[in-house]
């Protein structure tokens, strides 16, 4: 089945909808609403974004997806690892499909395997086993990749998944044989009290709910925990899968931006430009007239000598919004759920650098477009570092 794409169903959908900026609006628009609070700057900091283009070959349905190159060589082909949905889900159930390695060669889709896919629904109505969704990737010194995603469990009581990080090792030789890894489940995470963590089967034990699970280097993770809005959960993970080390990385109120009043979340793995500093890519989400616009932005996520971490320096304006793309999709509906939300979210991303030069000069990102199409995005580093606060933050303990 493919997804229904056609200004037929856009125009049915717009019919119930109020006006917003976007695609559902007509192309171009760049009006200041009034959604939860705060205004939305019209345009995104231009400075940032070098080029936004199109990745041929990769198939409608493509989107958040890790990336990775499959070695040192700058000229090495791109790997992308995304969820491939071919249809969008009953309303409150996930959009439900498998996931897809691409090779990217000379900035075209060189090959699509297929790596894992969803069980069959069983025919007494009971829904499918764990979904995986929304995977990043950080490959290791070593060239072994580590992998945070996020996987969906069905609920022991109620319809519809429970989502919980979780993560996984492999490498890039296993994915292009078609092989998945087994996934994991992060154990002795610290209970929320703002919460009930979900309880699962005796071997899911007790795990707080949470998505973005994302490696920070070979050693620590983080994710955002459903309970928080605007704040996540990073720690180390021992030998046996369990988290060690927990810290909360919260984002003051004054510092949450106009384009994140909702919620925030990590996209991609951090990109490291010294021993104290990530450039972070982020997304966040605003509610306007009852629908989630999503964009990107950026922060700088300072890492302590002893291991504490701190996110600061969220940029002001948004990198990339829903009304960067019309030009390459004109008259097109690309919104999988154009009555829910604007969506545009990365989960990867690979940095480019010049000879010689360990801090790169731009970073490749991956946009997903309205969960229905995967472009590439360069980011400035320069651009994004140039408005940061170079000095150690103070952390409050």
């Amino acid at each position: 089945m493919s997804i229904d794409f056609s200004p037929e169903r856009n125009l049915a959908l717009q019919a119930n909808l109020p006006v917003t900026t976007g695609f559902a609006a007509g192309l171009g628009e760049a009006m200041m609403l009034q959604g939860d609070g705060a205004m939305l700057p019209p345009t995104p900091d231009a400075a940032v974004v070098l080029d936004i283009q199109k990745v041929p070959g990769l198939p409608e349905g493509f989107y958040n997806a890790a990336a990775w190159k499959a070695d040192d060589n700058p000229t090495s082909p791109t790997m992308l690892l995304g969820r491939h949905v071919k249809a969008r889900g009953a309303p409150g159930t996930p959009d439900v499909g498998p996931i897809t390695l691409a090779v990217i060669v000379d900035g075209e889709v060189h090959s699509l395997t297929e790596v894992w896919a969803p069980e069959e629904p069983p025919r007494n109505g009971e829904l499918p086993g764990d979904l995986i969704e929304d995977i990043r990737a950080k490959r290791a010194a070593d060239g072994s990749l580590k992998l945070g995603l996020t996987r969906l469990s069905p609920k022991l009581k109620g319809k519809g998944y429970e989502p919980f990080p979780a993560f996984s090792t492999t490498t890039t030789e296993q994915l292009l044989g078609g092989e998945f890894p087994d996934t994991f489940h992060i154990i002795d995470l610290q209970n929320d009290p703002r919460g009930p963590a979900v309880i699962g089967d005796p071997s899911r034990l007790y795990l707080p709910s949470g998505k973005n699970a994302t490696p920070l280097d070979e050693e620590y993770f983080m994710f955002r925990p459903e309970v928080a809005d605007h704040e996540f959960l990073a720690f180390s993970l021992n030998q046996g899968g369990g988290a060690e080390r927990q810290q909360r990385l919260a984002l003051e109120p004054d510092a949450v931006p106009s384009w994140a009043t909702r919620r925030i979340g990590s996209a991609m793995p951090p990109e490291w430009l010294n021993a104290h500093e990530g450039l972070l890519i982020i997304h966040g989400i605003r509610v306007v007239q009852k629908r989630s616009i999503y964009s990107i932005g950026s922060a700088r996520l300072f890492r302590r000598d002893d291991g504490r971490l701190l996110i600061d320096n969220v940029s002001a304006a948004a990198h990339l919004t829903p009304e960067s793309f019309p030009p390459l999709f004109p008259n097109e509906q690309v919104e999988l759920r154009v009555e829910e939300r604007q969506a545009v979210y990365i989960c990867g991303g690979v940095a480019l650098r010049r000879a010689g030069e360990h801090t790169p000069h731009s970073i490749e990102t991956y946009p997903n477009v309205g969960d229905t199409r995967t472009v590439k995005a360069t980011f400035s580093v320069d651009a994004i570092t140039s408005q940061w606060d170079r000095s150690e933050p103070k952390f409050k303990n």
